[in-house]
């Protein structure tokens, strides 16, 4: 069994007994413990012509899990790379500051919902208004909910071309510099508490315990007071590179396995990188304390982590390619390489080729059904 799963099969025993799950919270974690063990179902497999055969225990396709989706990732991180266009790129974080912390803990889904909202349409009004594009941007956006301690920390990772598809059918293209980070961390930041008095005077906030009207005032109003800083900036890696890095978590959660060093029945110890020296550091936090970092992060049934805006789609990506054409033939020789580039991660991401152990031949996979879980009752 993976470490996190017995982590948390000896840490939520102890758990339950002080804090209530929710049903979203309960069916992630039972996914995570059944993951890639026979109460999810075994499969046989005869791997070549002498017979050999391998049991494999099936995975719990969980976006949660840390073990699940590998593969799913690097095909949708291959097809972001096909998207990408021979412009500039820049790298926006959009993040909601810890005075509003208790209150989006509450209202997850309205308010990652408007998280996304608000920044993209700052982004876009921006892309709109600013003498360089008048027209309509590119970005991608991934939700990210922690930071590296596994904290609450929500905000939003852009990838944003430094382009802009105009009425005209032709594609303005910056140099490199995006956007004056300060006006679009003030304009960010008033959109976003007006979304939330919105949501207020609409009744449609869940209030934590104790709070009331004046306490959701009180909060917005010290959010208010403090400045608010949207991260943007040119990557010094190959864009292919940043879309990997965003979409790392695309379809997990923020602990990996290889970061869990140990754990015993009342505490566990694990890695984290702290960005203002840049070295990795070690956390030991007590079985109830990482259960609860680790539930906070699982996302509201059916919510969308991953977002895209502008032509930043098949049709709009078409028109721009199109637009990029007329520019001339390096741009074109661009574009065929970056197409090239990505048809090779997605065949380098199929079936893996294993050989037989006993008498080395390639595997062959016998289709068979599963093996039924056994009673444990």
């Amino acid at each position: 069994m993976p470490k996190l799963a017995q982590a948390l099969s000896c840490f939520l025993p102890q758990f339950k007994r002080r804090n209530a799950l929710s049903n979203q919270q309960s069916k992630v974690l039972g996914s995570i413990l059944a993951c890639r063990t026979s109460a999810l179902g075994i499969g046989l497999h005869r791997v070549c012509d002498c017979g050999h055969e391998l049991i494999a225990y099936n995975s719990c396709r969980d976006r949660h899990c840390p073990l699940c989706e590998g593969r799913a990732t690097r095909r949708w991180q291959a097809t972001q790379c096909a998207n990408l266009l021979p412009v500039p790129y820049h790298h926006c974080v959009f993040t909601i500051p810890d005075a509003l912390g208790t209150l989006v803990r509450y209202n997850e889904e309205l308010l990652y919902d408007q998280l996304f909202k608000v920044s993209a349409g700052c982004l876009a009004s921006f892309f709109q208004n600013d003498r360089r594009f008048r027209g309509q941007g590119a970005f991608m956006g991934i939700l990210h909910t922690w930071g590296q301690r596994l904290q609450f920390h929500p905000h939003v990772h852009y990838l944003v071309a430094c382009a802009a598809l105009r009425r005209d059918h032709t594609l303005a293209v910056s140099d490199g510099y995006l956007f004056d980070v300060k006006a679009l961390s003030r304009v960010f930041r008033g959109r976003y508490l007006d979304a939330i008095e919105q949501l207020l005077q609409q009744s449609r906030l869940t209030f934590p315990p104790g709070w009331s009207r004046r306490s959701v005032c009180a909060s917005l109003q010290q959010a208010s007071r403090r400045n608010w800083c949207v991260y943007t900036k040119r990557p010094v890696c190959d864009p292919a590179k940043l879309v990997e890095y965003i979409g790392r978590y695309a379809r997990k959660v923020a602990v990996s396995e290889s970061r869990i060093d140990s754990f015993d029945s009342s505490s566990i110890t694990y890695r984290w990188k702290d960005y203002r020296d840049g070295l990795t550091k070690r956390a030991v936090v007590s079985a109830s304390s990482f259960v609860r970092l680790f539930v906070q992060h699982i996302l509201p049934f059916g919510f969308k982590r991953i977002r895209y805006f502008g032509f930043w789609r098949p049709g709009g990506l078409k028109r721009a390619r199109e637009a990029m054409a007329v520019r001339g033939e390096k741009m074109r020789r661009c574009v065929e390489t970056l197409l090239a580039a990505a048809e090779q991660l997605i065949l380098s991401v199929g079936e893996p080729i294993w050989h037989c152990p006993r008498c080395g031949q390639l595997l062959q996979r016998l289709d068979l059904a599963p093996l039924p879980a056994p009673n444990t009752s």
